[in-house]
Protein backbone atom coordinates (compact mmCIF):
# COMPACT_ATOMS: atom_id res chain seq x y z
CA UNK A 1 0.00 0.00 0.00
CA UNK A 2 1.21 3.45 -0.81
CA UNK A 3 0.93 6.23 1.71
CA UNK A 4 0.43 8.79 -0.98
CA UNK A 5 -0.56 8.89 -4.63
CA UNK A 6 0.55 11.85 -6.67
CA UNK A 7 -0.96 13.03 -9.92
CA UNK A 8 1.25 15.60 -11.62
CA UNK A 9 2.58 16.92 -14.85
CA UNK A 10 5.19 14.76 -16.50
CA UNK A 11 7.91 17.44 -16.36
CA UNK A 12 7.79 17.50 -12.54
CA UNK A 13 7.70 13.77 -12.08
CA UNK A 14 11.43 13.03 -12.38
CA UNK A 15 12.39 15.76 -9.92
CA UNK A 16 9.83 14.55 -7.41
CA UNK A 17 10.87 10.92 -7.84
CA UNK A 18 14.45 11.94 -7.03
CA UNK A 19 13.27 13.95 -4.03
CA UNK A 20 11.21 11.01 -2.73
CA UNK A 21 14.24 8.74 -3.16
CA UNK A 22 16.52 11.19 -1.31
CA UNK A 23 14.02 11.43 1.56
CA UNK A 24 13.70 7.65 1.75
CA UNK A 25 9.95 7.68 1.07
CA UNK A 26 9.96 6.31 -2.47
CA UNK A 27 8.54 3.01 -1.17
CA UNK A 28 5.37 4.75 0.09
CA UNK A 29 4.86 7.37 -2.61
CA UNK A 30 3.22 6.28 -5.83
CA UNK A 31 3.42 8.46 -8.94
CA UNK A 32 0.18 7.89 -10.76
CA UNK A 33 0.55 9.81 -13.99
CA UNK A 34 -2.73 10.65 -15.70
CA UNK A 35 -5.75 9.19 -13.92
CA UNK A 36 -8.82 8.65 -16.09
CA UNK A 37 -10.88 6.66 -13.57
CA UNK A 38 -11.36 9.27 -10.87
CA UNK A 39 -14.10 7.29 -9.11
CA UNK A 40 -11.76 4.31 -8.82
CA UNK A 41 -8.97 6.60 -7.65
CA UNK A 42 -11.14 8.15 -4.93
CA UNK A 43 -12.32 4.73 -3.81
CA UNK A 44 -8.69 3.65 -3.38
CA UNK A 45 -7.72 6.47 -0.99
CA UNK A 46 -8.55 7.32 2.61
CA UNK A 47 -7.86 11.08 2.50
CA UNK A 48 -8.02 13.53 -0.38
CA UNK A 49 -5.13 16.00 -0.12
CA UNK A 50 -5.21 18.98 -2.45
CA UNK A 51 -2.18 21.27 -2.37
CA UNK A 52 -3.43 23.71 -5.02
CA UNK A 53 -3.24 27.38 -4.23
CA UNK A 54 -6.06 28.21 -6.66
CA UNK A 55 -9.23 26.35 -7.57
CA UNK A 56 -11.94 27.74 -9.82
CA UNK A 57 -14.85 25.94 -8.18
CA UNK A 58 -13.60 22.82 -6.47
CA UNK A 59 -14.88 19.93 -8.55
CA UNK A 60 -12.02 17.76 -7.29
CA UNK A 61 -13.05 18.27 -3.67
CA UNK A 62 -16.73 17.69 -4.47
CA UNK A 63 -15.88 14.41 -6.23
CA UNK A 64 -13.82 13.22 -3.25
CA UNK A 65 -16.45 14.30 -0.72
CA UNK A 66 -19.22 12.61 -2.73
CA UNK A 67 -17.39 9.34 -2.13
CA UNK A 68 -16.99 10.03 1.59
CA UNK A 69 -13.37 11.15 1.62
CA UNK A 70 -12.23 13.88 4.01
CA UNK A 71 -10.32 16.72 2.37
CA UNK A 72 -7.09 18.38 3.46
CA UNK A 73 -6.39 21.56 1.53
CA UNK A 74 -5.20 25.14 1.83
CA UNK A 75 -7.75 27.78 2.84
CA UNK A 76 -7.53 29.65 -0.47
CA UNK A 77 -9.62 30.58 -3.47
CA UNK A 78 -12.99 28.81 -3.62
CA UNK A 79 -11.93 25.86 -1.47
CA UNK A 80 -13.67 27.09 1.74
CA UNK A 81 -16.93 27.34 -0.22
CA UNK A 82 -16.77 23.58 -0.73
CA UNK A 83 -14.83 22.29 2.29
CA UNK A 84 -16.26 23.25 5.69
CA UNK A 85 -13.16 23.40 7.89
CA UNK A 86 -13.35 20.97 10.79
CA UNK A 87 -16.64 19.52 9.50
CA UNK A 88 -15.93 18.00 6.07
CA UNK A 89 -12.16 18.38 6.01
CA UNK A 90 -9.26 20.34 7.41
CA UNK A 91 -7.96 23.57 5.89
CA UNK A 92 -4.49 25.00 6.42
CA UNK A 93 -3.57 28.66 6.03
CA UNK A 94 -2.16 29.52 2.60
CA UNK A 95 1.37 28.13 2.10
CA UNK A 96 1.50 26.77 5.68
CA UNK A 97 2.91 23.37 4.80
CA UNK A 98 3.49 22.47 8.47
CA UNK A 99 -0.20 22.82 9.30
CA UNK A 100 -1.12 21.02 6.07
CA UNK A 101 1.13 18.11 7.08
CA UNK A 102 -0.23 18.14 10.65
CA UNK A 103 -3.78 17.91 9.27
CA UNK A 104 -2.79 14.91 7.17
CA UNK A 105 -1.16 13.28 10.18
CA UNK A 106 -4.27 13.91 12.29
CA UNK A 107 -6.48 12.13 9.79
CA UNK A 108 -4.02 9.28 9.24
CA UNK A 109 -3.86 8.66 12.99
CA UNK A 110 -7.53 9.25 13.86
CA UNK A 111 -9.71 6.82 11.92
CA UNK A 112 -12.93 7.94 13.64
CA UNK A 113 -12.33 11.59 12.74
CA UNK A 114 -11.42 10.61 9.18
CA UNK A 115 -14.65 8.66 8.80
CA UNK A 116 -16.78 11.39 10.43
CA UNK A 117 -15.37 14.14 8.20
CA UNK A 118 -15.87 11.92 5.16
CA UNK A 119 -19.47 11.18 6.11
CA UNK A 120 -20.13 14.89 6.72
CA UNK A 121 -18.58 15.70 3.35
CA UNK A 122 -20.86 13.25 1.57
CA UNK A 123 -23.89 14.79 3.28
CA UNK A 124 -22.73 18.30 2.31
CA UNK A 125 -22.37 17.31 -1.34
CA UNK A 126 -25.85 15.81 -1.40
CA UNK A 127 -27.35 18.89 0.30
CA UNK A 128 -25.56 21.57 -1.71
CA UNK A 129 -24.31 20.13 -4.97
CA UNK A 130 -26.69 17.32 -5.91
CA UNK A 131 -28.19 18.03 -9.33
CA UNK A 132 -31.83 18.09 -8.15
CA UNK A 133 -30.98 20.69 -5.53
CA UNK A 134 -29.12 22.82 -8.06
CA UNK A 135 -32.02 22.69 -10.52
CA UNK A 136 -34.46 23.55 -7.76
CA UNK A 137 -32.39 26.59 -6.77
CA UNK A 138 -32.06 27.63 -10.40
CA UNK A 139 -35.82 27.31 -10.90
CA UNK A 140 -36.41 29.42 -7.78
CA UNK A 141 -34.15 32.16 -9.14
CA UNK A 142 -35.95 32.12 -12.49
CA UNK A 143 -39.35 32.31 -10.79
CA UNK A 144 -38.26 35.31 -8.72
CA UNK A 145 -37.12 37.18 -11.83
CA UNK A 146 -40.35 36.39 -13.70
CA UNK A 147 -42.65 37.69 -10.95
Amino acid sequence: NSLMGIQLKRELEQKLREKARSLGVDDVVEFLGFVSDMKGFHQSIDIFALSSLFEGFGFAQVEAMALGKPVVAFNVSSIPEVVDDGVTGLLAPEMDINTFAAHLETLVMDRDKRIALGRNGRERVVQLFEIHHIFSEFEHILNIRNV
